[in-house]
């Protein structure tokens, strides 16, 4: 997490992060639930605004419990020591600045990033809601 904290406190980083969270300092919370997986990403810069006595509670590991368990449930998981493969898809414009990005925060390459456009995520997200229904839970 060392290495995140440094790509994401950054000033410009730090000043977002200080107007989004500083109405939740001020109401004095002790506890910040994240609520998307890439906010792990953020956490060394979200403790520095809202201070070592918040509590944060991550959801990216139930999250990724939930995706095991589906996988298993619908026997799509890897079999154990597979050499997985990866692919690395974005919204962003700049697949170049992407990997680049990527490749810090995950200390290793990114190697061809796709881009994809929002009626492509759209469509593939009708598709698996639509298999979803099949297999409910």
């Amino acid at each position: 997490m060392a290495q995140t904290s440094s790509i994401y406190i950054r000033p410009a980083f730090l000043e977002i992060a200080r107007d989004y969270l500083n109405p939740l300092k001020r109401c004095k919370i002790d506890t910040l639930v994240l609520g998307c997986t890439h906010y792990p990403l953020l956490t060394p810069l979200i403790s520095q605004v809202v201070g070592q006595d918040v509590r944060i509670i991550s959801s990216a590991e139930e999250t990724a419990r939930d995706v095991r368990e589906t996988l298993e449930r619908r026997a799509q998981l890897a079999p154990e020591g597979a050499n997985p493969a990866h692919r690395f898809v974005t919204t962003a414009l700049n697949v170049d600045e992407f990997a680049a990005l990527g490749s810090a925060i995950l200390a290793r390459a990114v190697e061809a990033p796709e881009a994809v456009s929002l009626a492509e995520l759209e469509d593939g997200l009708r598709h698996f809601e639509t298999t979803a229904r099949k297999d409910p839970q």
